[in-house]
């Protein structure tokens, strides 16, 4: 048994990321749920929902949502404050992939950490409504390029929510976050926060490929999946010639779009939007 737990130890010395890469249990968030149309949004502040990695710092270091740790650099570290903070560890529009890439490289030196922004939008341990909360990042945070406090706004209905979300869209952006003003942090999947994008999104599990047909003969033409309840559809929009040529491994989880359900209650126009968010 010393002698197993000797070669452990060894192991992690040498390969320290791969095997201390998660803390010893993933930090409790605030989730959001989906945004339904209301009659008044006057309790809410809306903010830009950012497409990046979801980083936890914890005083010490940065966790994934996950509990992974996220090696960045110690220029970056030192503007970081010694107290709970959350955010977006964003690299700009459409540029998720990048940002992913970049959390696992385990290089804090590259270069690219250089134009990361981390977008932060509460303060777990600070008691109080979301707008104390904010109140007091600003008073307690000095902001710089690469750290930012994610501003919000007041909407007085529907219509100046959609026309916000469009141009947020029209930027390249994912859409927006309703944080309710009054509410205190929850750890739980809540109304106090609410994700509004143009599209539902969900994950599934490629379980099988399809075969291509004219100009993608001899190509995939799309992947069969298997949703959260056990339903099996295929996703061919979204994918790119290279994804045709070198799909997704079977077992692997994807991130798909949708609009709605058909009337069998699978995903209308369900469309692959990227590998599985697994951080």
């Amino acid at each position: 048994m010393a002698q197993i737990i000797l070669s452990i130890l060894l192991l992690s010395f040498l390969y320290g990321w791969p095997l201390l890469a998660y803390a010893s249990e993933a930090p409790k968030l605030m989730l959001a749920k989906v945004y339904e149309t209301r009659d008044s949004l006057s309790g809410y502040v809306v903010t830009e929902k950012f497409d990046g990695v979801r980083g936890y710092w914890n005083g010490e270091k940065m966790l994934s949502r996950s509990g992974r740790f996220i090696p960045i650099p110690e220029w970056l570290k030192k503007q970081m404050p010694d107290y709970v903070i959350e955010g977006e560890l964003w690299l700009g529009y459409g540029r998720f992939a990048e940002m992913s890439g970049l959390i696992h490289s385990e290089n804090s030196n590259d270069e690219l950490w250089n134009m990361v922004s981390f977008k932060v939008f509460d303060a777990p341990q600070v008691s109080g409504s979301y707008l104390q909360r904010m109140s007091w990042l600003h008073d307690h945070i000095v902001e710089s390029s690469n750290l930012q406090i994610v501003s919000g706004f007041r909407v007085k209905d529907q219509d100046e929510l959609d026309r916000h979300l469009a141009v947020v869209i029209e930027s390249g952006g994912e859409g927006l976050m309703l944080n309710l003003a009054d509410a205190s942090y929850q750890t739980a999947r809540t109304s106090a926060l609410l994700k509004y994008k143009p599209e539902f999104d969900d994950e599934a599990k490629v379980i099988g490929y399809s075969a291509g047909h004219g100009k993608y003969e001899g190509m995939l033409g799309a992947l069969v999946v298997e949703w959260r309840n056990g339903r099996v559809f295929k996703i061919g929009s979204g994918l790119t010639d290279d994804m045709r040529e070198n799909p997704p491994a079977l077992g692997a989880k994807i991130t798909f779009t949708y609009s709605g359900y058909t009337s069998t209650g699978l995903p209308r126009f369900a469309r692959y939007l990227r590998p599985y968010k697994s951080l």
